[in-house]
């Protein structure tokens, strides 16, 4: 506690003591099964927050009611065959000393982007879901009485469970926020216009929930303090919310912004600047007396214990950062913050799967988030001499699990510095150097050799001898079949962020990927003129999150974007591209391609025809192969 006496102080929520300050907030897992049942995989998940030391641990969003799911393998709460599973997982969380909490989450008109068949939108009033098209209708006041009595109901469930509190998730255009917000509710009845007839919805909620589990149950609600979007909850609402919803009853407010529209700033990614998010609880600490909680980016726990400190909060909410490392509280409190593998904020694995091939909640630096057990590392049998070719992620992070195991582990890195293609991203975004000091700052707690500007040949592998060998080689950018790829303005993308390569005023970037869309706008930054040249949807492979804050740093930076484009040739001074059905020369001194990367394997392959035991790892260049990279790694690290 002499590190950080105040994120380690005890608290209470209501009648409900905590042995810290530390909170873990919802994400949505997609870890039950389809008929919405908790599994044992949910579970682990949880206790192994639990015994990293956070006080109080919050479930997925679960669903209150059968037609409100937003997803086939979302948890469930709404009849009482759910209650025994529950029971496990709250007995589970008490044996390590933690508390559990539920969120209560009904989608409202968001459930139409399930596609659910079940699914049944509904909202304060009418309305035509952005994405999906889907019509909701205005929520009768039967319908509201219905919805009022579910969501006590799911809550005495909970407390039947042996859970010790519930959440309300009334924040990112949820169900609750649709009531809460004038953007969503143009209702003219009881249940919309002035700020408490928007608030009577979520009221009368709490005030069922007292009456059904008693006075002393606590109940927190997650709300909005800005939807960031025109015509929403502003702050000054907010607060007057705030003021309404602690006299109806609730314990904490758990204050977030954005909404479906705004996605990117209620699970902020490392692009843009952060905002300050503590000067939205502290606001609402001024006119309430009950525990305000912290959220967004608050990955260290300096910063957490400033924010204590500056009386901006009585708690503090993490869940990125409890997903990247389930430790963090324990490594804190130890004194081993240096230990932390501190969330690097591109969502890939966490918030953006929605649009990649991972459908339940991975980790870029965390393989093991959802399988615990699969990835529990244990000692070597036997201690080996193991050669990890490749400085990069993926060398990094097979030497790291194969020291921590017990080999006896070198690292030959053929430049002077570690990071391999990652440096390139990190140079441009300091948020993303942290994984390349957390995965150094590993070797070295394990005894790895490391041996900068060393270039291990076949030859030198036949001398040395050693148990095995794994390649880690940096990935090689691809040079698309068009006239004039070979030009001496064509660079490569990761040349430019790395610094190595010279531009012109004007530039031409052919391939809007994660590294296109960085380029570009490094180079946009440099005061350049600077084209996104894409032959499809715009950043169309980059999740939706990390897209649209992308997208909106693009344009703002004065970006030209082209999208759907046939890239025709390459000049001295432009790029000819088809652009709707029409040729278009865009004005560029320096092309730079961004169109991939391919693994080469040719040492590998020498390496096993001199009949030596080989392993190949990816690196990784961006956070998309940045999982696949230290995922593999890893497994190679426990396959050893």
């Amino acid at each position: 506690m002499a590190n950080f006496p105040r994120l380690f102080a005890p608290g209470k929520i209501g009648s409900l003591e905590l042995r810290n300050r530390i909170v873990m907030g919802a994400i949505l897992t997609r870890y039950a099964d389809t008929d919405g049942n908790l599994t044992d995989r949910h579970i682990a998940y949880f206790v192994e927050r639990a015994k990293g030391g956070t006080a109080l641990i919050t479930t997925d969003g679960i669903s209150p009611f059968f037609e409100g799911r937003q997803r086939p393998n979302q948890a469930c709460i709404y009849d009482d065959r759910y209650i025994p599973r529950m029971r496990e997982l709250a007995g589970a969380v008490h044996a390590h000393g933690a508390k559990l909490s539920v969120q209560l989450m009904h989608g409202g008109y968001r459930v139409s982007e399930s596609g659910l068949p079940t699914a049944k939108p509904i909202g304060p009033s009418a309305r035509v879901h952005f994405l999906t098209g889907v019509a909701s209708p205005e929520a009768t006041k039967e319908d509201i009485a219905y919805l009022v009595e579910g969501y006590a109901q799911a809550a005495y469930r909970c407390k039947q469970a042996g859970c010790d509190a519930v959440e309300m998730h009334a924040a990112h255009g949820y169900l609750g926020n649709q009531f809460l917000s004038p953007h969503t509710n143009k209702r003219t009845d009881e249940y919309g216009g002035s700020v408490e007839n928007r608030c009577r919805f979520v009221v009368e909620i709490v005030q069922r929930i007292k009456q059904l589990c008693g006075a002393d149950f606590p109940v927190i609600i997650k709300m909005n303090a800005d939807d960031q979007i025109d015509g929403g909850i502003t702050l000054e609402d907010a607060k007057e919310q705030a003021k309404i919803l602690a006299a109806a009853g609730y314990d904490a407010l758990l204050p977030s912004c954005g909404v479906r529209e705004t996605m990117d700033w209620q699970v902020k990614p490392y692009v843009g600047d952060i905002p300050a998010f503590i000067d939205l609880p502290a606001a609402l600490k001024q006119v309430v007396d009950i525990p305000v909680i912290a959220v967004s980016r608050i990955k260290t726990p300096a910063l957490a214990e400033r924010v204590l400190e500056e009386g901006k909060a009585d708690f503090i909410c993490i869940a990125r950062a409890l997903i990247a490392d389930p430790y963090w509280p324990q490594k804190a409190l130890e004194g081993r913050s240096n230990e932390i593998a501190i969330c690097i904020g591109e969502n890939h694995g966490c918030m953006d799967r929605d649009t990649t091939k991972y459908p339940s909640v991975t980790c870029t630096i965390n393989p093991a988030v959802g399988r615990e057990e699969e990835f529990r590392l244990r000692p070597a049998t036997s201690s080996k001499q193991v050669v990890v070719l490749g400085g990069g992620l993926g060398g990094m992070r097979a030497a790291a699990t194969l020291a921590e195991r017990g080999h006896q582990v070198t690292l030959h890195e053929d430049s002077s510095r570690l990071g391999g293609e990652w440096n390139g991203l990190a140079n441009q975004r300091t948020e993303l150097r942290s994984i390349v000091n957390h995965l150094r700052q590993q070797m070295e707690r394990h005894g790895v050799a490391v041996k900068l500007n060393s270039t291990m040949g076949v030859d030198d592998l036949r001398r040395e001898q050693p148990d095995a060998v794994v390649v880690a080689a940096r990935p090689r950018p691809l040079v698309p079949e068009v006239p004039g790829a070979d030009r001496p303005n064509v660079v490569q993308a990761n040349h430019v962020l790395l610094g190595v390569a010279e531009t012109g005023p004007r530039a031409a970037v052919l391939g809007s990927t994660f590294i296109g869309a960085e380029t570009s706008l490094a180079l946009a930054r440099q005061g350049k003129a600077v084209s996104l040249i894409a032959t499809d949807k715009m950043c169309g492979e980059i999740g939706y999150v990390m897209r649209m804050a992308l997208l909106r740093e693009l344009v703002q930076s004065g970006v030209r974007l082209f999208d759907y484009c046939i890239i025709s040739r390459i000049a001295a001074d432009h790029v000819l591209v088809n652009h709707d059905k029409e040729f278009l020369p865009v004005p560029a001194d320096t092309v730079v391609l961004a169109v991939g990367y391919e693994h080469d394997l040719a040492l590998a392959r020498e390496l096993e025809a001199a009949h030596m035991a080989v392993y190949t790892v990816p690196d990784s260049y961006d956070p998309q192969s940045a999982q696949e990279a230290i995922r593999a790694a890893t497994l190679v690290g426990m396959e050893i």
